[in-house]
């Protein structure tokens, strides 16, 4: 399975940087509403087609405070342009990818270790990113086809301004 580059850098990173997140805690009821509206938010702007992913991936503004460049000149003569950008495309080459399988798909629900359990493991969103950032893993997104139940990952969601968003796929 491939995964976005810049996804696996911040999941390096954040490993190599021996990083250690707050303690996991629990979801609570409008939180974990919060991210079942936007897995299903997904799952149909992937479905569908839709051009407009305002308020599922981080804008451009978003990733720059995510990776730390507030300011255009922290990263290079780009401003970490580069990154933003190759970010924002990996997510639509996944979203593109994943596509044929969603089609005539039903929303169910969300799955996986921590979403059964109810908790998340906040952490830093890798070795480069900004010291307050917080990503999670994300949910399994369940959905029906034909009668037939699938499962796609959102690998990561990252907090911003205090809401969700996807920042990494896994089609």
């Amino acid at each position: 399975m491939r995964r976005s580059i810049v996804g696996t850098w911040l999941l390096l990173g954040g490993l190599l940087a021996g990083e250690v997140g707050a303690a996991p805690r629990r979801l609570a009821p409008a939180e974990r509403a919060e991210i079942t509206s936007l897995a299903r938010r997904v799952m149909e702007l992937v479905r569908d087609g839709a051009r407009d992913p305002s308020g599922i991936f981080p804008t451009p503004a978003e990733l720059r405070v995510v990776f730390g460049l507030r300011d255009p000149g922290d990263a290079g003569p780009d401003g970490g342009g580069m990154v933003v950008r190759r970010q924002l495309e990996a997510l639509e080459r996944d979203a593109r990818d994943l596509r044929p399988r969603l089609a005539g798909a039903q929303f169910r629900g969300i799955a996986g270790p921590s979403y059964a359990r109810n908790t998340i493991d906040p952490r830093r969103c890798g070795r480069y990113a900004a010291p307050g950032s917080q990503c999670v893993d994300g949910p399994v997104v369940e959905y029906a086809v034909g009668g037939s139940v699938r499962r796609f990952r959102i690998d990561t969601l990252v907090r911003v301004g205090g809401r969700w968003r996807v920042l990494d796929l896994r089609p």
